[in-house]
């Protein structure tokens, strides 16, 4: 069936196969898009519960307790003023069993010798590091999220943009045939 003149129904004229094939793409794309926003969200909230099952864990393990700064933090020079500076220092503390024990943390660069820090220590009574909190658990989440949105981002629009080549490269080439068809009547009737 024709719509008219000579063309098929369905297609409006001046419609290039290139139109067609971009704006099939774009609609692939933009459900890709749609697609790459859940699970980016999905993969966020699944990094997120499981880095809260991870601090559930490491708060069930770990304790805080007290330890007492043995020695001054030097205070270190050359060091820039944007970042706060931080020494290692040797701390000591009672273990649950009542033992004493001794370790390094760091502490902020001229923090004297006696101040009370805290410290966090595993079942065993030895130095470890703090248990992760909801705000860490959120970053985790944030920055899956992000990441499989800038990664999928990246790959559509590169899908994008080689549709955009392609189609651009058929349609100079069509255009090249075509001016060399109509050039040598059009140049000969302005002579």
């Amino acid at each position: 069936m024709t719509a008219g003149r000579g063309r098929p129904a369905g297609r409006r004229p001046g419609r290039r196969f290139t139109d067609l094939v971009e704006d099939l793409a774009a609609w692939v794309l933009t459900a890709a898009g749609a697609f790459l926003v859940v699970a980016a969200v999905a993969g966020g909230t699944a990094a997120h519960g499981e880095t809260v099952q991870r601090a559930r864990a490491e708060h069930a393990t770990r304790t805080a307790t007290e330890a007492v700064l043995l020695a001054d933090a030097p205070v270190l020079a050359g060091v820039r003023d944007s970042a706060p500076a931080v020494a290692r220092v040797e701390v000591a503390w009672s273990a649950a069993d009542g033992t004493s024990r001794t370790g390094l943390v760091q502490v902020p660069a001229g923090t004297p010798a006696g101040r009370t820090v805290t410290v966090w220590l595993d079942r065993d009574g030895d130095l470890t590091t703090p248990p992760l909190d909801e705000a860490g658990a959120v970053m985790v989440g944030g920055v899956v999220a992000t990441g499989v949105l800038m990664l999928g981002g990246a790959v559509i629009g590169s899908c994008w943009g080689g549709v955009r080549f392609l189609t651009g490269r058929a349609n100079a080439r069509r255009w090249e045939r075509e001016w060399a068809r109509v050039e040598p009547e059009w140049s000969r009737n302005l002579r």
